[in-house]
């Protein structure tokens, strides 16, 4: 009998020490959330430097305390690609007209784009930056969000820095596939939209954070086709078959992979602790 309330000493105490966290957190979100659902944000995009990613996970969370987590810096050294062969990523750029939040996961037959347009650029980002700076940062009309819009614009003032290649092109993407160097290049003007299921609440005075996940991009991809130096753009698209199932399975060209991927392979998150990385932990649309 004596241990047994013994235990149940232990288990209520647990119980209570969990509670009173519980307690602290949502207290800590509501004094830093804002009534007038116009919060000011700062506003950053980035690459992240996570080998892979995982589920969110409540044992994740608690590794989280004390072992390192990945930060913003150049993708991993090397990866690996769908089908093994050896990957590495040096650049990649993007120039960004107009950002929009979105409280839907997807649109109806009546949103416009452009409606609700929260930064305007463009902004010229180094995906890859080991300091990542903010795009803008401003009150913005959402606070709640599943979704994000991105409209792509060509780049007219290649800034200090920047590849020349960036010029005239929206996106800009250097790497090697087996040693062979590879460049991907694109003037799409179209918006991305990245979405997820889970709500983002955009408190007051927090961090956005639009996040690449450069080395699940690779992963998806089959970039075999790649057998010597080859620049990938509209007008090379580099034929390959099925080369990416996961990202769009109609796809025949290694160009529509990269496009489609660096959309299925960002998401949005809330940087609480301000490392310029997402962990499972912290408020994303995963």
């Amino acid at each position: 009998m004596r241990v047994r309330m013994k235990i149940l000493k232990s288990s209520l105490i647990t119980m209570a020490f969990c509670l009173l966290t519980l307690l602290t957190t949502s207290c800590q979100l509501k004094a830093n959330s804002t009534t007038t659902g116009n919060p000011f944000v700062t506003f950053y995009a980035t690459g992240s430097s996570a080998a892979t990613t995982v589920a969110k996970q409540m044992w994740h969370g608690l590794l989280s305390l004390f072992l390192p987590t990945a930060s913003a810096l150049p993708a991993p050294g090397t990866m690996m690609d769908a089908v093994g062969n050896t990957v590495t990523v040096t650049k990649i750029w993007f120039t960004i007209g107009e950002i929009e939040f979105k409280y839907a996961e997807l649109p109806d037959g009546s949103e416009v784009d452009g409606s609700d347009v929260s930064f305007t650029g463009p902004y010229t980002v180094d995906m890859l930056s080991s300091s990542p700076t903010p795009l803008d940062a401003g009150n913005i009309t959402i606070d709640l969000m599943r979704r994000i819009k991105v409209k792509l614009v060509k780049t007219t003032s290649v800034p200090g820095g920047a590849p020349a290649g960036l010029s005239n092109n929206s996106i800009y993407m250097e790497g090697t596939v087996n040693g062979h160097a590879f460049i991907f290049t694109s003037q799409d003007e179209a918006v991305m939209e990245i979405y997820g299921p889970n709500l983002v609440t955009a408190l007051e005075n927090s961090s956005l954070l639009l996040q690449l996940r450069t080395a699940n991009l690779i992963r998806r991809i089959d970039l075999s086709a790649i057998t010597s130096s080859t620049t990938i753009s509209e007008s090379n698209k580099v034929n390959a078959t099925n080369p990416c199932p996961n990202i769009n399975s109609s796809a025949s060209d290694l160009y529509t992979c990269i496009r489609g991927g660096f959309e299925t392979e960002s998401t949005l998150g809330r940087d609480d602790n301000g490392d310029h990385e997402i962990e499972s932990n912290e408020s994303s649309f995963d």
